[in-house]
């Protein structure tokens, strides 16, 4: 079956994830607080590359050498979408229908196809879709297109 956890690199995963957290509800939202704190809690930002880096070394380490067979890739990319899909989805149409509550201009149709098709890093001035964060969905999504393919590399 699969590879045991190893415990360690969740617990750092966790404390990242707190850290984006704190990123994101106290510097991103305005909230004011001490110069201080905004300048420690302003560079909490590399907790997501460390989370990504910690996530990336988990699946390896989850799925080395399960993923030998279509059915394997298909169940695993089904899996990864539906993990990330429904928050992404969510945001979207919060992002949209908050667009409309504040009278600005809705977002065309090819630019939500873009994003909702996850497609919208392939499209130059496009690579970060239509959400805050596209970036960071834009690396996720980037890395499980290839990661079934690292497996089969000996």
């Amino acid at each position: 079956m699969g590879a045991e956890r190893i415990h360690g690199p969740d617990v750092l995963r966790g404390i990242a994830a707190i850290g984006v957290v704190f990123f994101h509800v106290l510097y991103l939202s305005g909230i004011p607080i001490h110069s201080v704190g905004m300048a420690l809690v302003g560079r909490f930002d590399f907790f997501v590359r460390i989370f990504f880096v910690l996530s990336a070394f988990s699946m390896a380490h989850a799925y080395y050498s399960r993923l030998t067979g279509i059915e394997a890739m298909r169940n695993f990319y089904l899996k990864r979408f539906f993990r990330i899909a429904p928050l992404f989805y969510f945001v979207l149409l919060f992002g949209v229908l908050y667009t409309i509550v504040m009278g600005r201009s809705v977002p065309g149709g090819f630019d939500l196809l873009l994003t909702t098709s996850f497609l919208f890093p392939f499209v130059p001035g496009k690579h970060d879709g239509l959400i805050g964060g596209g970036l960071v969905y834009r690396r996720r999504m980037d890395f499980l297109r290839v990661f079934p393919f690292f497996d089969s590399i000996d």
